[in-house]
């Protein structure tokens, strides 16, 4: 027997006798020791997997998402309007100009679209394995090798300190010492 909760949560209730094999066992066994003549077993109503945005339409999936939120693609922000442009005392009628406007949105669309039809799935591919493999290497081999020579820069960074102190710090010290004797004194005349 099925019913909801609320109308949210649908529970389902199963007699021992309608169930059948070790689901009874369960169920008869809980009955003889808490008594129950049929269990309630709530669940959460079943959620069909979609894919992101494919249950939406075209228009409402391209203008729901930013699809560029670094700016990574700002110069390809072309419009009509970034391209065409009439100097001063030439005009085109508005009739012309608003359909050169559309047209071009138009062409521009479409021709990206197929563009990306049939080269922005391969291409996805080839970024994808391109990017996995330099994600593999960076793991594999660059952090590794990166970790040691910063090993082995530690051991020359302290004999390279050990040599500059030992060698450049006395002439330093001497440099200091000749000028520390000297006094700046500082005179403001007014005429």
């Amino acid at each position: 027997m099925e019913g909801t909760d609320n109308g949210q949560t649908p529970i389902v209730k199963i007699r021992p006798e309608d169930a059948s094999g070790s689901l009874r066992a369960s169920l008869s066994s809980l009955a003889q020791n808490e008594g129950p003549q049929e269990v309630i077993i709530e669940a959460e109503p079943v959620k069909k997997k979609t894919v992101r945005g494919l249950h939406l339409p075209v228009r409402a999936f391209k203008s729901r998402e930013n699809r560029d939120p670094n700016n990574v693609n700002e110069e390809l922000k072309v419009q009509f309007d970034d391209i065409i442009n009439e100097p001063e005392g030439f005009y085109t009628p508005k009739f012309s100009w608003h359909l050169s406007n559309e047209l071009y949105g138009f062409g521009r669309a479409c021709c990206y679209s197929v563009t990306t039809l049939f080269c922005g799935i391969p291409f996805s591919f080839i970024w994808g394995v391109i990017f996995a493999f330099l994600a593999c290497l960076n793991v594999w081999v660059f952090a590794p090798c990166k970790r040691g020579h910063l090993i082995n820069l530690s051991c020359i960074s302290g004999f390279w300190a050990t040599c500059v102190s030992a060698l450049c710090d006395p002439f330093y010290r001497s440099i200091g010492l000749v000028f520390s004797n000297l006094r700046v004194r500082t005179e403001k005349f007014v005429v």
